[in-house]
This record gives structure tokens, C-alpha cells and sequence, in this order.
């Protein structure tokens, strides 16, 4: 018997572990109809949730509000950014050669100028506000919407202090604790997802054998993802097969290649040029629709 754990990505809140178990299962499936192959029925699907933990602990992270003017050199200390934090949205900026002339457009009309220099005290967040506004006019996609609720909930995830910690140990004792030692085990993950389920195997890789760890619209190759999950990343050894997939249009999967080079694995398999339309490169759904993803899963079933 195979067991596929489910592992889902930024911008669940309000959704559940019975209806992402539901859609990602019948998206397979049918995919998998259509390329002429069978999902087992004894093939037990089972989802990590903690949609509603991410967004409420991303929206309390976020609710420091100015008291003095906005930008200005008066700010307290709480209204400028964690460098860390200020390195991911930079990194965006960089990656679509948005430059800060792009970005003071994106600012309230009562903001100042005075963040785009690096002051003393760094960079502050009306500024990355702006930043994530900057990308939603570049991205090609109507999924651009997708660029400020990724942002935010990643830098969550990665720089609130616990909250990693917090996801992760959800996540495991959801769908991993309580595996049989013998169990077949094929891992689905999307978005931020992809971290989780990369950081589990990695910390548990002398305690669970996965026979496919497929990542989808990953986020594994922006440099402060990889700084946050510190050395060494690692070609998983407990993991068989790790097929990694993208749409060039997937803002998400800022490198839609993961490499030797990006990651620092080389035996990574990239399917990199699927497309999902244009309604949204991102959706989990869409890259479970492709006969070539069916195939990946229903053989290593």
C-alpha cells in the first residue's frame, strides 16, 4: 500500500485538510485517466494543513502600524524591516528589473521617498509594500496576485521568530508521525510547501524512506531560502526519486531549475516548461493536470 502525503503552499487560509485531499487526489486521477494510467484504489491520499496558522501568525506579524510619518527619519524601529526579511523582497525586485523609480510609484500618496536609500535603520515596510505592488504590474500572469500574499506569508514562515518551527512540527505530526516503518511513502508538495517538505526530509532522512519527493512551483532556489535553511543542502538520501516541476510564468519558482548550481543537488529531475495558462502559472491544480506529472506519480506509486 502507498500512502501520498500532501503538503500545500502560501494562500490556503479558510481552506481544509478534507478539501485539499479532495481536489489534489481527483486532479491526479483525472490527469492520470488521461494519459492512459490507474490510481489504485487502496492508494491512501492524506494533507498537511496549516493554512490558518500561517495567515493568522503572517497578519499578527504584520500589524505593527506606524505612529509617527510614514518613512520619515522619526520612525520607531518596528516600522523598518529585518534585513533578512527586506533581502527576500530585494531579491524580487532584482530578479524582474524593477527599479526603485518603479517601486516610489507604488507608494501611498503620504509616504516619502526616504526609503529608497538604506538609512541607518534599514529599509522600511511601506517600501517592500511597495515592492510586492511593483511586481503585480510586471508578472505576465493574471496569478501576479499571487506576489503579495507569497511575499508576506514566506518572510512569515522564514523570518517570524518560532513560526518555522511551528509549521513544520504541524506538518510532521499530521502525515508523518505515525507512518508504519514499512509504509510506501510519494510526497506532493507545492510552493512554500516544497520547503517544508525538503527541511522534514532532510531532518528526518535516517527515519523516513520516500520513493517520490515531487516539488511544484518551489521556491527552494531564492538565496534567502537557501540561507534560512543552512548548510548542506543536500540530494535527500532517503528520498528514491525527486522530480521537480515548473511554468516559466510561475512566479513562485523563482529558479525553475533545480540544479547543482541553484540548490546544490545535481540529481534533481526538472520538468520545467510545463505551461498552465494564464489564469494563474502557480495553481496546484493545473500542474496536477498534466499527463507528464501523472505519469511521475503513478509509476513510483
Amino acid at each position: 500500500m502507498t500512502t501520498v502525503l500532501l503538503i500545500h503552499g502560501i494562500n490556503n487560509q479558510g481552506n481544509s485538510k478534507d478539501n485539499i485531499e479532495k481536489t489534489w487526489s481527483y486532479a491526479l486521477r483525472s490527469s492520470a485517466a488521461t494519459a492512459g494510467l490507474t490510481i489504485p484504489d487502496d492508494v491512501k491520499f492524506i494533507a498537511a494543513f496549516y493554512g490558518d496558522v500561517l495567515f493568522n501568525e503572517t497578519e499578527s506579524w504584520n500589524k505593527n502600524k506606524p505612529t509617527s510619518s510614514p518613512m520619515s527619519v522619526e520612525s520607531p524601529d518596528e516600522d523598518y524591516a529585518d534585513d533578512e526579511v527586506a533581502a527576500l523582497y530585494l531579491e524580487f525586485q532584482q530578479k524582474y528589473g524593477i527599479g526603485d523609480e518603479q517601486v516610489s510609484r507604488e507608494l501611498e500618496a503620504e509616504d516619502n521617498l526616504q526609503a529608497q536609500k538604506r538609512m541607518a535603520k534599514g529599509i522600511h515596510k511601506r517600501w517592500l509594500k511597495a515592492i510586492a505592488k511593483a511586481l503585480e504590474t510586471v508578472l505576465p500572469s493574471k496569478g501576479k496576485r499571487v506576489a503579495a500574499a507569497f511575499i508576506s506569508q514566506a518572510a512569515a514562515y522564514l523570518h517570524k521568530p518560532g513560526l518555522k518551527e511551528k509549521v513544520d512540527d504541524l506538518v510532521m505530526t499530521q502525515v508523518i508521525d505515525g507512518l508504519p516503518k514499512d509504509e510506501k511513502v510519494v510526497i506532493i508538495s507545492h510552493s512554500l510547501g516544497t520547503i517544508v517538505a525538503y527541511d522534514l526530509m532532510r531532518r528526518l532522512r535516517h527515519q523516513v524512506k520516500v520513493g517520490l519527493l515531487l516539488t511544484a512551483g518551489s521556491p527552494l532556489g531564492i538565496e534567502i531560502v537557501k540561507r534560512r535553511l543552512g548548510t548542506p543542502l543536500i540530494c535527500l538520501p532517503n528520498v528514491d526519486k525527486w522530480v521537480n516541476i515548473s511554468d516559466d510564468e510561475d512566479f513562485v519558482a523563482f529558479q525553475t531549475k533545480l540544479t547543482s548550481t541553484t540548490f546544490g543537488c545535481d540529481k534533481i529531475v526538472n520538468i520545467d516548461q510545463l505551461d498552465n495558462g494564464d489564469e494563474d502559472a502557480h495553481d496546484i491544480l493545473k500542474y496536477l493536470a498534466h499527463d507528464i506529472v501523472a505519469k511521475e506519480i503513478v509509476l513510483n506509486l
